[in-house]
């Protein structure tokens, strides 16, 4: 178990499996890190592999609203920083997008970054006609 603290004083915390380069993973929205232990013990073989809990959506979670991408990117820095920047981050769903968010604010803490399904708001139609 790795964990930070954030600059509000919350304690985060991320399960990490396995030694080499690091992996930094930010699971989607409704998963904590258990939601990724599967692929995390694959990667394992050759990486470390910490996989944060989001504050939001870890186990018996106190939500103060509002939750923000800016708690989030925050958030996502403190976990990169204590788990030995640079990193490779890897985002699933909504954790791609905060994850996107972080690198551009701090890209000094990621070395690569594999996005997979991140949700990007659009204002015009990506296909077919409306209906």
């Amino acid at each position: 178990m790795l964990t930070a603290i954030a600059d509000d004083g919350h304690l985060l915390s991320a399960h990490v499996h396995g030694v080499g380069p690091t992996i930094l993973v930010v699971p989607p929205g409704g998963g904590d890190a258990n939601s990724w232990s599967t692929v995390a013990e694959h990667l394992a073989d050759a990486h470390r592999v910490v996989v944060m809990n989001r504050r939001i959506y870890e186990p018996d979670a106190v939500i103060t609203l509002p939750h923000t991408m800016s708690r989030e990117v925050s958030d996502i820095a403190a976990v990169t920083r204590a788990s030995g920047a640079p990193v490779i981050g890897v985002g699933h769903s909504s954790g791609a997008t905060a994850l996107l968010c972080a690198a551009a604010e701090h890209p000094n803490l990621f070395s690569e970054l594999v996005l997979y399904e991140p949700p990007v708001p659009t204002t015009s139609l990506i296909g077919g006609a409306a209906g």
